[in-house]
């Protein structure tokens, strides 16, 4: 039987996982960031390299099993600068911006993994295994491939000055894409020479991709296939999260320009706020049975002052209110 310490280490460690689980499943009923969807998707892809690698690497990752300060160290004497992501920042991005770092730094992740730790361990074997693995980099490169060509862009939309009534173009460009990818006659090699999905202004950086692409680790046939399936499945949550701004939405048709000037002042980083995050974890640790509906409710509750609103109608019109909510809430 595990002594009372392990056991407890054992619960915090399981109550760690469900909370990632639960939170990117309750951010994705959101219309702000589809890449909340996408992010699950990802990680179950064989071995999860990309996220167990990097979480090795960066501050507020796995301190137990981690060896951060060593490879700081090395990229410091070998005059390297570490792309991996921290997962104190970007939540729910960094896992395809940590599978573009991965490729980047394979081989001095390897050679640092085999020669520079003094206190290895299973998992840092583990990652050293798969960094040699042909099949599980090729998985990467598709992912690593979304990332370069939709999420990155699509983050550095979300957080420019576009505002909401140039976003349905954006949107639409994004599922004309992911369609055409999804085609036959789509070649990845197209990916590198075409326009940028969202204009000049988001032009991604493929360098890295490329270079992996072009290599001969890369198993091109299993790349296609993979980076096809996370197309596929981001189609799915593209069109299930961000339907009013696609053609036939309410917001997918012409904006009327009285409407243009007034949304000016309206840009997309109010979409993405990182403090409804820290509330939804505290919420998940409060209510772990709650129901997504809950969780968004509350929160919604919160941010929206909802209860300073109705404390300035009459009883009878507060009453009204409450019980036109819970009828069309889950409608909504």
């Amino acid at each position: 039987m595990p002594t009372s310490s392990l056991l407890l280490r054992m619960l915090q460690m399981l109550r760690l996982r469900r909370r990632r689980v639960c939170w990117t499943k309750n951010w994705a009923e959101t219309r702000a960031a589809p890449l909340v969807t996408f992010h699950p998707l990802v990680k179950q892809q064989p071995s999860g390299l990309s996220e167990r690698h990097p979480m090795c690497l960066v501050s507020g990752g796995d301190e137990k099993h981690g060896c951060r300060e060593d490879w700081l160290a090395y990229c410091d004497l070998h005059e390297i600068k570490s792309q991996f992501t921290s997962y104190r920042s970007n939540r729910f991005n960094n896992i395809f911006e940590n599978a573009v770092a991965i490729l980047a730094h394979k081989d001095d992740s390897l050679h640092f993994l085999q020669n520079c730790i003094n206190h290895s361990n299973l998992k840092l074997q583990s990652i050293c295994s798969d960094l040699q693995d042909q099949k599980l980099l090729s998985i990467i490169a598709a992912t690593s491939l979304f990332s370069t060509f939709v999420s990155t862009p699509y983050w550095k939309l979300m957080n420019s000055h576009v505002n909401y009534g140039e976003f349905p173009n954006y949107v639409k460009a994004m599922e004309a894409a992911v369609k055409r990818w999804l085609t036959d006659q789509f070649e990845i090699d197209t990916l590198f020479t075409e326009e940028p999905l969202f204009g000049q202004d988001f032009a991604p950086h493929p360098d890295v991709t490329l270079s992996f692409w072009n290599s001969d680790m890369c198993q091109k046939n299993l790349t296609t296939t993979a980076f096809k399936a996370i197309c596929t499945k981001s189609l799915e949550a593209l069109q299930r999260q961000l339907t009013d701004f696609l053609p036939g939405g309410v917001y997918g048709g012409d904006v009327p320009e009285h409407v243009q000037k007034l949304l000016k002042t309206c840009p997309l980083t109010n979409l993405t706020g990182e403090r409804l995050f820290g509330d939804l974890d505290y919420s998940m640790i409060k209510r772990r049975t709650a129901s997504t509906f809950l969780h968004s409710t509350v929160n919604m509750w919160k941010h929206n002052k909802t209860s300073t609103f109705l404390s300035t109608k009459s009883p009878t019109a507060r009453r009204k209110l409450i019980d036109s909510a819970k009828k069309n809430g889950k409608k909504t």
